[in-house]
């Protein structure tokens, strides 16, 4: 019979010596003495299996019901046997069959195996087998496509063969190098012409003007070279001036061939075959050849890569021997290491080093933001702790083995696994706990006026998955609220369903430094980045999760940017975003170049546009510039284009631009005039638009705005309006204008901060008056209640109570410095009128006292309230209004006033200037 025990093992910060289970501990040396005795039971059970015939001894201990038989199996002689107890797991596959039933001969590696038919896709040598004329060992197989192949040596047919296509391929050899080019020649003959040197070829010429053509020989002991740049062709051949010569000569038999050109980016690419005596055969990719030099012009190179020196890897590590060197490689198929690994199995751990890069990042930045200790879970559970529950099988009150573990399942529990790509814990119906004494820190507590300390605002953030539903709750245990202001300790109980990806949690409540931290699910999820902190929950919403997101795939793309002792190097890689990608470069000093590609929304018309951004603080464009054949960018730097819209600086001395002239330094409405010699003058017009340097102005007849920094007879000024059109004359000859004439119009409103027509500082004079016309109405409608009025579009307020024992208290202070738009140190003087509305009830006015509401609090003995005063310099508490009552006051904030009033501060006062009853 086969026991199963369910055993609760709780998980701490140390490493338990033993796992108890009903009372016995078995540590480390028990499981491993326990091993062979566990097998043994198990070779007790399968002795109906073939292998099982091995264990004599333990049979006849089952069959003489003698189990001090049993001992044998224990000890060292029958252990080996019952190790074949291992493969019961397979004993159903042998019941009721015998050993010769399937294997009659022996089929170890060295034995001559034989069989009546073999069914298979591939039969090869033993050792290594390479494909093809160089290759080595035999191999018969079948492709993808189920064509079949049969690689040999050597071939012998008894009789016959029959081959419905033969091709046979014979072995070549070119020595020296090979070029592959878009051109090359042999020459036919040569003659001068103008200082240059006209070349025919026997075949029709293949280049052209500007190719780099070279030739290179070496015959007797002597080697002739010249590599020179063509002038003119024609089909028979090229023209090339005798300066490009400055050794060897052109001459008859000559093989030359296209080794680049200067400026014809389409030819300047070759491909270059050598197996030459250095002992270097190599394939090279040759791109950019614009001179008669291969400087950075070698893009791939496949064979030997000694003689290769790139800056871009170590010094000691540079590229040598067989391989392959190239700006981009694209591999497909399995690749196996010299070290037995394949590319896939090495990927995986290099992923490994990368992801631990990530992680320990966010660590960083979850670390640096809570007061929880490993909240990212990268140190396991170290910190935390919990409870699991595992299923232990047994045989005979002992475990069993498998694959050199003790056989187990796992029950309930919180563990720590990776998800999608991420280290996470799992909980699954448990909880995990941080003990006070394990948190990173706690917030400092302030104390209230009582002499008591109050508990602060706390805010969790974390991400999760939801695998299956379940209810989360949060609190913090055995909290002590000694020396506390009584509040209501974080606890947080919500349902949670599951989740198609990770999502973010937010919860906050009251904490005061004591208490252990426990979360608990009854469902199954994953989370992770676990944040307890202080500050408000929106610095840990979108911006951070933004940044761990991009710098996780940043840290991937650019995994090749490691230096040899682990260190990302930030200067360049590949940007990934949603809206685009690019290849970016970034400097010490944080500025960023950038090429990216990104498909931005559609259109007006519904078509979707493809952009490339270049953001760099130079941008260098070689050659000529153009743009649809509508602009171009000449050589000497002037710009052809259709039309033009320009932002910026543009320099102009003369011409016209929006139908206004440019003359006389500045921009204004003019005619052409002709003038005596038949050419035409520009000449500025009295009426219209005049810009200069300093001012904008509008001319009309007698009437003129201006608006500048200019000096007019000497006098500075920013704006002048002149308005002294006429349109009627009166009975008297007096001229007037007929409509309403306004100089400045305003319709500031709807700001629920403040609506300003003007503000600043200085001073107004006028010959008319100024003034505003609108009021305020407050209703003071409810009884027993004092209402706090500010001021927002007028400081006239009427005011309407229609019952009794109520009031207003006077605007308080941050609400006037808003109605101002001033800030806290500025002081001011404000003129507020209140009337008592015609046919209203008696009401009061409260400015700062020490009066007491109906919860003998006293809520106007504050600063921010003004303390009323009298024209003899006494305080009042509050004043009362009758019907029709009008008062003024001056509200004065005065931040250098020191002294007292019936000890009230007097630096934020309402001063009575004038009353009427």
């Amino acid at each position: 019979m086969i026991d199963v025990k369910i055993i609760r093992k709780p998980k701490n910060e140390g490493t338990a010596p033993a796992i108890k289970t009903g009372g016995t501990a078995y540590g480390g040396m028990a499981v491993k003495e326990a091993a062979h005795a566990a097998k043994a039971d198990i070779a007790e059970q399968a002795k109906e299996a073939a292998h099982a015939a091995e264990a004599d001894h333990a049979k006849k201990a089952d069959l003489s019901g003698n189990a001090e038989r049993a001992k044998y199996a224990e000890e060292a002689g029958h252990a080996k046997e019952a190790d074949h107890a291992k493969m019961a797991d397979d004993s159903d596959r042998w019941d009721n069959r015998q050993f010769d039933d399937y294997m009659d001969q022996p089929v170890r590696k060295g034995d001559h195996v034989q069989f009546a038919s073999v069914e298979t896709d591939s039969i090869r040598s033993a050792g290594t087998f390479v494909d093809g004329l160089l290759g080595e060992g035999f191999k018969l197989w079948r492709d993808e496509d189920g064509v079949t192949y049969l690689c040999i040596d050597k071939l012998t047919v008894r009789q016959t063969m029959t081959v419905l296509e033969l091709l046979i391929e014979k072995m070549r050899s070119v020595g020296g190098m090979i070029c592959v080019s878009a051109a090359n020649g042999k020459i036919k003959a040569v003659s001068e012409q103008d200082g240059s040197y006209y070349i025919e070829f026997e075949q029709d010429n293949t280049f052209e003007a500007h190719d780099l053509m070279r030739c290179q020989t070496f015959s007797g002991g002597q080697m002739k070279h010249y590599w020179v740049e063509v002038a003119e062709t024609d089909t028979k051949g090229v023209k090339i001036a005798k300066t490009e010569f400055t050794g060897a000569l052109p001459e008859v038999s000559d093989e030359v061939v296209l080794m680049g050109n200067t400026e014809n980016r389409q030819r300047q690419n070759i491909i270059l075959i050598s197996a030459t005596e250095d002992g270097q055969p190599r394939i090279d990719v040759m791109d950019g050849v614009k001179a008669k030099n291969f400087k950075d012009c070698l893009r791939a190179r496949l064979g030997n890569l000694d003689g290769i020196n790139d800056a871009r890897f170590p010094a000691d590590n540079q590229p040598r021997g067989n391989g392959l060197y190239s700006d981009n490689a694209y591999l497909r198929g399995t690749f196996l290491l010299v070290t037995g690994e394949d590319i896939k199995t090495k990927f995986e751990i290099t992923e490994g080093k990368i992801a631990s890069s990530v992680s320990a990042l966010r660590q960083d930045f979850a670390t640096d933001k809570g007061y929880l200790n490993n909240p990212s879970f990268d140190e396991g559970l170290s910190k935390w702790l919990t409870e699991n529950e595992t299923v232990f099988w047994l045989v005979g009150n002992k475990w069993i083995w498998a694959n050199d573990k003790v056989l187990t399942k796992k029950g309930d529990g919180a563990s720590v696994t990776k998800d999608d790509g991420r280290v996470v814990v799992r909980i699954r119906n448990k909880y995990i706990t941080q003990k006070n004494a394990s948190l990173k820190s706690v917030p400092p507590m302030n104390t209230n006026s009582n002499g008591k300390k109050e508990a602060l605002p706390v805010y969790l953030s974390f991400f999760y998955r939801c695998a299956g539903e379940g209810t989360l709750k949060v609190r913090f245990e055995n909290v002590d609220k000694t020396g506390f202001e009584n509040f209501n300790s974080l606890e947080v109980e919500e349902v949670l369903a599951p989740t198609n990806g990770y999502k973010q949690y937010t919860c906050n409540g009251l904490w005061n430094g004591t208490g252990d931290f426990k979360l608990s699910f009854t469902g199954d999820i994953y989370l992770y980045m676990l944040i307890l902190s202080t500050d408000k929950i929106e610095s840990l919403t979108y911006k951070y999760r933004t940044l761990f997101e991009q710098s996780e795939k940043l840290v991937k793309i650019a995994a090749q940017n490691f230096d040899k002792d682990g260190r990302v190097l930030a200067e360049s890689g590949i940007m990934v975003k949603a809206e685009g990608s690019g290849i970016y470069a970034q400097g010490p000093d944080g500025k960023l170049a950038l090429i990216g590609v990104a498909v931005e929304e559609t259109d007006a018309e519904g078509y979707t546009r493809t952009v490339i951004k270049l953001l760099a603080d130079n941008i260098k464009l070689e050659g000529l510039v153009t743009a649809n054949g509508n602009f171009r960018i000449l050589p000497d730097g002037s710009i052809e284009a259709k039309n033009g819209k320009f932002g910026g600086e543009v320099n102009a001395e003369t011409g016209y631009i929006g139908g206004f002239a440019i003359s006389g330094n500045h921009i204004g409405v003019s005619s052409r005039v002709l003038q005596p010699d038949g050419s035409y003058k520009v000449v500025d017009d009295r009426d219209g638009l005049f810009l200069y340097d300093t001012m904008i102005g509008f001319n009309a007849k007698d009437r003129q705005a201006i608006f500048g920094t200019w000096h007019s007879l000497g006098q500075p000024m920013l704006t002048r309006l002149v308005d002294t059109a006429t349109d009627y004359t009166d009975s008297n000859g007096k001229k007037w204008g007929f409509l309403p004439k306004y100089g400045i119009i305003f319709d500031i409103e709807n700001s629920m901060s403040g609506n300003f027509a003007f503000a600043g500082k200085g001073s107004g004079a006028l010959n008319g008056f100024v003034d505003g016309f609108r009021f305020d109405k407050v209703k003071v409608d409810k009884a027993n209640t004092i209402y706090d009025v500010e001021i927002k579009d007028s400081n006239r307020l009427i005011v309407a109570c229609a019952v009794s024992n109520a009031g207003i208290a006077l605007p308080r202070l941050p609400a006037m410095r808003s109605t101002l738009g001033i800030g806290q140190d500025t002081p001011f003087a404000f003129r507020l009128t209140v009337t008592s509305d015609l046919g209203a009830g008696d009401f009061v006015i409260f400015g700062r006292n020490k009066n007491k509401n109906s919860k003998q609090e006293t809520p106007w003995d504050k600063e921010d309230y003004p303390l009323l005063t009298t024209w003899n310099g006494e305080q009042w508490g509050d004043m009362t209004m009758g019907q029709g009552d009008t008062v003024e006051l001056l509200l004065v904030y005065d931040p250098e006033r020191t002294a007292q009033i019936d000890g009230f501060s007097t630096q934020y006062t309402a001063r009575i200037i004038n009353r009427q009853n």
